[in-house]
């Protein structure tokens, strides 16, 4: 698939919003990452060494445009495991998939000890406002259709602290459309 294609199919603030959740997250990660979700852009390998960065990506296009950004980094289609980071990252990911907390228990077992997982998410005010904008094209028809699990604050902290992760920050921002939450695994 094309950038320009690819790019069309996100709705036009959807680059914008991608941004803003890599400057939200970026000054909570520390080296080596594990990028779940990186996307085709994977913005946070440009931020790291490439032995300091993997990342994941389950769609084939989105995952061979990733490597070829970055051709020193490792980019993986799943987890990889056995393996563990400093810091795992996973940037509006839990919205898409069908077992939260499973995939919450994914990212704890990837998690080194004393390590941290740094997750963002919308709120569901975010996602009635996200839903309605990809009608009309602002925002990724195809992201608002798969999204699986929007949860709420309570929701995000207990499905992380049954996994075994302790919350240590939450926060709203996008004007509270989204949130931001860090865990620690001990």
């Amino acid at each position: 698939m094309t950038r320009q294609l690819e790019d069309e199919k996100g709705g036009l603030l959807s680059g914008v919003l991608r941004r803003w959740r890599v400057r939200a997250a970026a000054p909570l990660i520390a080296p080596p990452i594990l990028d779940v979700g990186c996307g085709y852009t994977a913005p946070l390998a440009a931020r790291c060494k490439p032995d300091e960065y993997v990342g994941v990506e389950i769609e084939p296009a989105r995952l061979a445009r990733a490597k070829e950004a970055f051709p020193t980094h490792r980019f993986v289609d799943a987890i990889p495991s056995g393996e563990q980071f400093r810091t795992v990252v996973a940037l509006a990911v839990i919205e898409h998939v069908s077992d939260p907390d499973g995939f919450a228990a994914a990212l704890v077992a990837a998690t080194q000890s004393k390590g941290r997982i740094v997750i963002s998410t919308p709120a569901p005010v975010g996602e009635v406002v996200h839903h309605a904008g990809a009608r009309v094209g602002i925002f990724s028809r195809d992201a608002s259709e798969e999204h699986d699990s929007v949860m709420s604050r309570d929701e995000l902290l207990a499905t992380f602290e049954r996994a075994g992760a302790q919350p240590l920050r939450y926060r709203r921002f996008m004007f509270g459309m989204n949130q931001l939450a860090i865990f620690r695994v001990d």
